[in-house]
């Protein structure tokens, strides 16, 4: 699934550098949840075949998200004015404890996703329906914008042990609850931005669908594994059609559901068709680097080419976040995947699970 999330990375570089203007992939907000599904297959995966202890779950998970976060962050802190004068001037004006609460978040990521539903209104910080309806808007002191959507993650992996060591009953009563509320809040208003992908209670549903999308493997694995040149095939079309959704002007709705529907159904395909490529598993690698530091290069090249034509700055964006990518990966990601390694094997190591995982899903042949 390596290419898959790359195309969904640069998805989302694009978008946000051209500002819209430029159509490749999905789109920002609809890769984000399409990461989601992948999140969920994969998380699904590891506690299925890898995880028996959750602190060491848990570990594992933070070594991939906070160091290349961190490293980001220091740069920007170091070398770049993270807030706007007039924003930091605001952000001293709060309470201690709201300034708290934020430098806690951009450190700690847990709590980003929340500043898209908080506002500071007479003279502190209280919900709101929506990020703008504030004295100033709260994302814009997150140092690393888009880390929002690691807040989201985190939520999630906190409840996956949880929730991904049940039956079919339990993940489904969740999804089916989160799909509710989703609706719920849709009809009192609550639709658009952020309500649509940052809301962690509404996305737990498109988190899940991942992992349903793994038992599903899980169940007809020999299947799938005695056919792999249909999972080829239906690798290329679905590489294809992520890269060509937006050209195609499949918008809206339609995109969102196109998009969420081709990636849920055919990760088990994706899975079968890339398990063995070292290549694929390399670029999938990158797309969580090219995320994390995409906004960094954006402010760097906006800042030099004021005067440069869209197309020229979205492609140096884009060389240059796959660039800063690959030094993340090769001076952190890599070795600290050594120490993840020693974590893995320590959990397998451990005692098995209260409740083994998907115990009531005989594979099918």
């Amino acid at each position: 699934m390596g290419v898959l999330r790359l195309l969904l990375a640069l998805s989302v570089v694009i978008d946000h550098q051209s500002m819209g203007a430029l159509k490749f992939g999905p789109g920002g907000e609809f890769s984000v949840q399409c990461f989601y599904l992948i999140s969920g297959y994969y998380i699904c995966l590891v506690l299925d075949r890898t995880y028996r202890s959750n602190g060491l779950f848990w570990a594992n998970r933070g070594l991939r998200l906070f160091p290349s976060y961190w490293a980001v962050a220091a740069v920007s802190l170091l070398f770049l004015p993270p807030f706007p004068v007039d924003v930091w001037a605001k952000f001293l004006s709060l309470p201690v404890v709201d300034r708290g609460l934020v430098v806690f978040s951009n450190a700690a990521l847990f709590g980003q996703d929340w500043t898209l539903f908080l506002g500071f209104r007479h003279g502190h910080l209280s919900f709101v329906r929506y990020f703008l309806n504030s004295d100033f808007p709260l994302y814009q002191l997150l140092v690393v914008p888009p880390a929002w959507s690691l807040g989201v993650e985190l939520s999630f992996y906190v409840v996956a042990p949880f929730l991904l060591r049940k039956g079919w009953a339990v993940l489904l009563g969740c999804l089916f609850a989160s799909l509710a509320l989703r609706l719920g809040l849709a009809a009192a208003g609550l639709s658009g931005d952020p309500w649509s992908y940052r809301f962690f209670p509404n996305e737990l549903a498109t988190f899940l669908t991942g992992a349903a999308a793994y038992r599903v493997y899980r169940m007809y694995r020999p299947g799938l594994n005695a056919r792999p040149g249909l999972s080829r095939s239906i690798t290329l079309i679905v590489w294809v059609l992520v890269g060509c959704v937006g050209p195609l002007g499949l918008g809206g709705n339609h995109q969102r559901l196109f998009s969420l529907a081709l990636v849920s159904t055919t990760l088990p395909f994706l899975a079968v068709a890339t398990r063995s490529s070292h290549l694929d598993r390399f670029l999938g690698d990158l797309s969580y680097p090219i995320y994390i530091c995409h906004w960094l290069v954006m402010r760097l090249v906006n800042g030099y080419m004021t005067t440069t034509g869209l197309i020229p700055k979205v492609a140096l964006t884009v060389a240059a976040a796959v660039a800063v990518a690959l030094v993340l990966k090769l001076c952190i990601d890599q070795p600290i995947e050594k120490l993840r390694a020693r974590v893995r094997d320590r959990s397998k190591e451990g005692p098995a699970p209260p409740t083994p995982i998907l115990a009531d899903m005989p594979a099918r042949p």
